[in-house]
């Protein structure tokens, strides 16, 4: 089996700049993740992490779609109180 390696990177990625998050008031996992700047050794966003962290209840998200959505003002008091 090869292992592939994703072609993501953050860095280079305009709509993952930080400027990009400010008029955004939902985030996906994703979107989450590299907000709150979780990624993996390869350097891909750790949606893992956040759906852990929505299990234990430490992040409020709903689902929309089939896919988890984050309040953006919710993830910024989870960071300011230390719940993450």
């Amino acid at each position: 089996m090869e292992n592939k390696k994703s072609n993501f990177n953050v860095e280079n990625n305009f709509y993952y700049n930080e400027l990009s998050f400010k008029n955004l008031f939902w985030l996906t996992a994703a979107e989450a993740a590299i907000y709150i700047r979780r990624l993996d050794e390869d350097g891909n966003p750790s949606v893992k992490s956040i759906y852990n962290a929505i299990y234990r209840r430490k992040i409020r998200a709903k689902k929309f779609l089939g896919k988890w959505m984050i309040k953006k003002s919710d993830l910024d008091h989870s960071i300011e109180t230390s719940f993450l």
